[in-house]
């Protein structure tokens, strides 16, 4: 295991929360069309895109911490 200081975990726990919080949103929007109720969904595509694009962030500021030479 390499050493990457602080930040460099930090980052590498930001991704994996990032990553979650994607598959649960799509496993909620999934779930929701599944389910018969009467209401429209609530979680809908721009959730889904939020998620995607929190998610893209958050590894650019990773590839970038690692392409200045930090990890």
């Amino acid at each position: 295991m390499s050493s990457e200081g602080p930040i460099g975990n930090l980052l590498h726990l930001a991704i994996f929360v990032a990553g979650a919080a994607l598959l649960g949103v799509v496993a909620l929007a999934v779930i929701e069309r599944l389910s018969e109720g009467e209401s429209p969904p609530r979680i809908g595509p721009r959730h889904i895109l939020t998620a995607v694009v929190v998610l893209l962030v958050v590894i650019a500021v990773e590839v970038g911490f690692h392409l200045l030479g930090h990890g």
